[in-house]
């Protein structure tokens, strides 16, 4: 299982666009499914904690074999 949140200050100042004026945090969370020794599947998601500052919601599928 894997946590993490991201959070960052404006990338401007001054700005009438409120997407790019404003604070961001997002939360992450996700894990790996082992079908087999080289079989993994990843997934995830992401969630918007400060509203209308970043998408509201991304899902994240990942399928890695290794020979």
């Amino acid at each position: 299982f894997k946590l993490q949140v991201d959070y960052h200050d404006p990338f401007y100042t001054g700005t009438r666009l409120d997407q790019i004026g404003a604070h961001t945090a997002l939360l992450q969370f996700g894990g790996d499914v082992f079908f087999s020794r080289s079989t993994r599947l990843e997934w995830g998601l992401s969630e918007d904690i400060v509203v209308t500052a970043s998408p509201d919601v991304v899902f994240h599928l990942a399928l890695s074999v290794t020979p």
